[in-house]
């Protein structure tokens, strides 16, 4: 697999073939911590720890998830010429505005025990290029450094590493892979503003009728919000932005749900004689179906 990676040749005894990898993709459950493991992941440039899927993408995964059960078509891959036309432009985009904060970085990531191969170093220049490129621009710029937290291969150095670098990533942008930044600058500015874009979203979502069957499952949606905030950030560390949208949340959710008034349902059925009985009533004055009796005998 090296010898793939490294020079895309194939090699068992004297049979020998070239082969026409483009990228190498690799899932694995735990990263391989033997020394001897080591060159061959360190040829992986990115790595990407994948949690299970949010709420708000289950709808999504269950209908891609029984699509692929149902023999559903898979979309379509981009074609060799396509892929080798965008590799082109991604070299010719000029590096130049950012060679120095790029460095700084990477000095910065050291300091924090981020080992990074010299190689590493050199070949991600194409992901800030790439980053580039997809933002249409032809030179890079501060918005496209983003992709160096990718470069790191432990879980918890790469969150650290995305606080570490907060103040330099934070104008990151790419329209076409915003979720892709948003992790990679997951300091608690980035974190804040998409808890708060969320939760504006799941309130206006409410249905209108709390009667409708939906209305439940929101209910939980705003539940599952409310622990998400409230795990984020704790005391005077949450945003005033945040901080409003979760008093909304926290009233909705202890607001008595409005049972259906009994008591006007008896009332539509048996008439004005309710509305007597539940009148108040004069002591020792005799009742009838529409008040008070009138006194009897004595004219």
């Amino acid at each position: 697999m090296l010898k793939i990676l490294n020079e895309r040749t194939y090699r068992r005894g004297q049979y020998s073939i070239t082969t026409p990898l483009i990228s190498c993709i690799a899932a694995s459950n735990a990263l391989p911590e033997d020394a001897q493991l080591a060159a061959f992941a360190d040829r992986f440039l990115i790595t990407m720890f994948v949690d299970p899927v949010g709420e708000d993408e289950l709808p999504d995964l269950l209908r891609t998830g029984w699509r692929m059960n149902a023999g559903g078509e898979p979309s379509t891959p981009l074609d060799t010429a396509t892929i080798a036309a965008l590799h082109r432009a991604a070299l010719a985009i000029d590096l130049s505005p950012v060679i120095e904060s790029y460095a700084h970085l990477v000095r910065k990531m050291r300091l924090i025990g981020v080992t990074m191969s010299d190689r590493k170093i050199v070949k991600a220049q194409k992901l800030i290029a790439a980053a580039a490129l997809l933002r249409g621009a032809a030179a890079a710029g501060p918005q496209d450094l983003w992709p160096i937290t990718y470069l790191v291969q432990d879980k918890a150095q790469q969150a650290e590493a995305s606080e570490l670098l907060h103040a330099e990533l934070q104008h990151s942008f790419n329209p076409v892979l915003s979720e892709s930044v948003v992790h990679a600058t997951y300091g608690p500015t980035a974190h804040a503003a998409r808890l708060t874009t969320q939760a504006t979203q799941l309130l206006d979502a409410r249905p209108a009728l709390a009667t409708d069957r939906l209305y439940e499952i929101w209910l939980v949606r705003l539940e599952t919000m409310l622990t998400r905030i409230d795990a984020a950030f704790a005391g005077d560390d949450m945003p005033q932005q945040l901080r409003v949208l979760r008093t909304s949340i926290k009233s909705v959710l202890d607001a008595p749900v409005a049972a259906p008034q009994a008591e006007a349902k008896v009332a539509t059925a048996t008439g004005p004689t309710f509305v007597a009985a539940t009148s108040s009533v004069t002591p020792n004055v005799a009742q009838g179906p529409w008040g008070p009796k009138p006194p009897t005998g004595g004219g």
